[in-house]
């Protein structure tokens, strides 16, 4: 008999446990060989090193033997017996009867080979397979056909899809055009408004310089003949003093914009440019005219002596301020109403 297990008994707590013979310790090793369990006295003490935790180290547990088994099962209904209380341990015999027939013990029977009985069927067992082929033919066919409908489907989507996003793309430059013309028109009637409010101050100044020129005569090469309602910035510039101080004199471009209308007016500075030569990227093949070079060196000045900037910035804000006016003053011919 093979023995594996043991039903010991912990009798320092009264506890009964089942635990494999290679667990339990004894003074003398040979009383537990194999060989030597029949000779087994149940009143000797042995012992069994547990932990109660694995950061504890072993303890020692002192217990007896009650009875011995090649499975664990006869040791279970064993205990089970003695925890109900139904069987007395010390008539307990040392080796627990082996088990014929229980759970995992049967013995499996091996069935007889039987040979196939050679039927009708093998008969027409080519034409079943012929039927089973075509079957299968007509299924790879039915599912070919499927994925080519699934395929033009999705061709078709695909290019509904790109029409959609084509049409899309469009409207949403045509809504950025109808933005950008809604600025521009906005920005052009604001313009004109201020046109037309410029207008008639630059009309009286062009009067008051053609009569204040020709009753002073030499008298200007001298002084400007200042008077009490103007200021004379040099030779023949003279600006109404109410204009000049008009004029937003905290940045330098303002201040040199709203002088360039003071003293030129939105006409000619939509009609004129700065030196007279071609701009490399102009379109159009005609020369404007250049300003009258003594008023430009004379505002410069007048620039140049109250901000403290070079010239060359000034001439950059003079060149967009004349492309701004050509702009607008295009717009204008565009939009104003035609009277017959």
């Amino acid at each position: 008999m093979d023995v594996k297990y043991a039903l010991v008994d912990f009798f320092t707590d009264n506890t009964v446990h089942i635990c494999e013979i290679s667990e339990l310790k004894h003074p003398d090793v040979s009383k537990l060989k194999p060989e030597a369990l029949h000779l087994w006295d149940k009143r000797e003490e042995v012992y069994i090193l547990w932990k109660k935790s694995p950061s504890v180290e072993s303890e020692r547990w002192p217990c007896r033997v009650i009875q011995f088994s090649a499975d664990r099962q006869p040791l279970i209904e064993t205990r089970r017996k003695s925890e109900k209380g139904s069987g007395d341990i010390t008539h307990i015999p040392l080796f627990a009867p082996k088990e014929d027939l229980g759970k995992g013990k049967r013995e499996k029977s091996k069935r007889p080979v039987t040979e196939l009985a050679v039927t009708s069927l093998t008969e027409d067992f080519p034409v079943i397979a012929k039927k089973q082929r075509l079957n299968k033919n007509v299924i790879h066919q039915n599912i070919m056909a499927a994925v080519k409908q699934s395929c033009s489907e999705n061709t078709a989507l695909r290019s509904a899809d790109n029409n959609l996003l084509k049409e899309v793309e469009k409207l949403k430059m045509e809504i950025q055009d109808l933005k950008y013309e809604r600025r521009f028109r906005i920005k052009a009637e604001k313009e004109l408004r201020e046109w037309k409010e410029m207008h008639s101050v630059v009309q009286e100044l062009r009067v008051h310089d053609t009569s204040a020129s020709q009753q002073l005569g030499d008298s200007t090469t001298q002084g400007c003949g200042l008077e009490m309602n103007f200021i004379c910035l040099r030779q023949d510039v003279n600006i109404k003093k109410t204009l000049y101080n008009q004029i937003n004199s905290r940045d330098y471009k303002k201040f040199t914009c709203e002088l360039l209308l003071v003293i030129f007016g939105r006409e000619t500075l939509a009609t004129h440019s700065l030196n007279g030569r071609k701009a490399a990227n102009a379109v159009s093949e005609t020369i404007k005219e250049a300003l009258p070079a003594n008023k430009v060196s004379i505002l410069i000045d007048h620039v140049q002596q109250k901000f403290n900037v070079s010239a060359s910035e000034i001439k950059a804000v003079i060149h967009t301020k004349l492309n701004n006016e050509d702009k607008l003053w295009k717009k204008r011919l565009c939009i104003a109403p035609v009277f017959s």
